[in-house]
């Protein structure tokens, strides 16, 4: 039976314990969604491997990022253990929903100072974290092919008139007009101090807009987002 199978329980693990920063980054598609079967096939029948899994990113010192990241007002080491301290810290230990998860990318202090990168592996961290913890509830609603443990970005390929990415939205282009214009003041004056903080609540803005952008019309994810952008507009 597939819960007895030591060899491929360790490789999985392994890869959890030393490569996990690797695994969130990698985009071979067939290969994640080879893993992710693998790991469901094991964790439905064997509840202790799945325990055992979650208590291996709890432990985890690989670093995922680049900047320190600040607990209780002391500088740690932005590992995996940290990023997850910290989440948990300010929403808890319950599960978690995708809009739940949004704010803390916009609005975390520690996320706010990492790039789209960056950001992106934080979130996939916590969305991993979220679909090992709580499945098979995590995975309610999702047709059983589509269910996944480590997330996987569902990207389409490009033509070749497309790779230079879609056009700039309205807000898009304000930001980079304020950018513009911080540089024309002193670091430190009002002034830039003024800009620095209205480029963050448009891009807070924007973030929550490209997720609203995410869901159907009418749905409470969509409607949650908006009106955490209505806030902002205030």
């Amino acid at each position: 039976m597939i819960d007895n199978n030591k060899q491929l329980k360790d490789e999985i693990f392994d890869l959890f314990q030393e490569n996990l920063v690797d695994v969130l980054q990698f985009d071979d598609q067939d290969l994640l969604y080879d893993l992710n079967d693998d790991i469901i096939d094991i964790i439905v029948y064997d509840n202790i491997f799945k325990k055992e899994l979650e208590n291996s990113l709890y432990k985890s010192s690989a670093k995922l990022t680049n900047k320190e990241l600040l607990l209780d007002g002391d500088a740690h080491i932005p590992n995996v253990q940290n990023w997850l301290s910290d989440f948990i810290k300010q929403y808890g230990s319950g599960f978690f929903d995708n809009v739940t998860l949004s704010r803390y990318i916009t609005f975390s202090e520690n996320v706010k100072k990492l790039d789209e990168n960056e950001k992106n592996l934080v979130k996939k961290l916590l969305q991993l974290y979220r679909n090992l913890k709580f499945f098979p509830d995590s995975m309610k609603d999702i047709p059983v092919d589509d269910w996944e443990i480590v997330p996987i970005d569902k990207f389409v390929v490009k033509k070749h008139s497309e790779l230079s990415g879609p056009p700039k939205t309205k807000g898009e282009k304000e930001i980079e007009k304020l950018r513009q214009e911080e540089g024309d003041y002193a670091e430190n004056s009002l002034e830039r101090k003024m800009l620095e903080e209205e480029v963050e609540k448009k891009e807070q803005i924007e973030n929550l807009q490209s997720e609203a952008n995410k869901y159907p019309q009418g749905s409470l994810e969509k409607k949650a987002l908006e009106s955490e952008i209505k806030k902002l507009l205030k």
